[in-house]
C-alpha cells in the first residue's frame, strides 16, 4: 500500500507588516585536498554548528567520492579516506 509522507518548514517567516523575521544564511566552503601522506584532513568552515552538509569530489571527473565524515565541532568537520589520496584529487565542499 501506498506511503504519503508529507514534510513542511519554513525557511522565513513574513510578519504582517512584510518584514522578514527569520532569515536563513547559507554558506559554503571549498577544501581541496593538498597532501598526498594523509589519509584525514580537517576542514574549518566556522558556521557555528554541527548542522552542515560534506560532499567530496573527485576534482578531474566530478564523480561523487564517498568518506567517512565527522562534524568534530560546531566549527570543524574531519573527512577521512580509507587511502591516501594523491595531492589535489579530491575536493571537500561544506555548506551550512
Amino acid at each position: 500500500f501506498p506511503v504519503t509522507i508529507l514534510l513542511s518548514f519554513t525557511l522565513a517567516e513574513t510578519s504582517t507588516s512584510g518584514q522578514t523575521t527569520a532569515t536563513p544564511v547559507l554558506g559554503r566552503v571549498a577544501y581541496q585536498v593538498l597532501s598526498g601522506s594523509s589519509t584525514s584532513y580537517t576542514v574549518t568552515h566556522n558556521f557555528g554548528t554541527r548542522n552542515v552538509v560534506v560532499q567530496v569530489f573527485d576534482s578531474t571527473t566530478y564523480e561523487t567520492v564517498f568518506t567517512d565524515v565527522v562534524r568534530t565541532s560546531t566549527n570543524s568537520v574531519t573527512i577521512t579516506f580509507a587511502v591516501a589520496p594523491s595531492s589535489g584529487a579530491y575536493t571537500a565542499v561544506v555548506t551550512g
